[in-house]
């Protein structure tokens, strides 16, 4: 399990940004991409989660009323 789970990075302005310590948390505070890029990518990743998530717990329920139904 991570134990670091957010890092907070401050730019020559003073303004504070809460990453996290992964590949794209390190593309932002190298200066790869934006902010608001980094936002997107992690906005995108989430939503990605759920549909798998969704997706796969969606197929399992389906395929356990499939065979209650052919089994019965």
């Amino acid at each position: 399990k991570d134990f670091i789970t957010k890092i907070i990075l401050e730019d020559e302005k003073g303004t504070l940004y809460s990453v996290k310590p992964d590949d794209h948390g390190l593309r932002f505070a190298k200066g790869e991409i934006s902010y608001k890029g980094y936002k997107q990518i992690q906005k995108k990743e989430d939503i990605k989660g759920f549909t798998y998530f969704f997706g796969i717990t969606g197929s399992l329920i389906i395929i356990m009323l499939t065979l209650v139904k052919f089994l019965t």
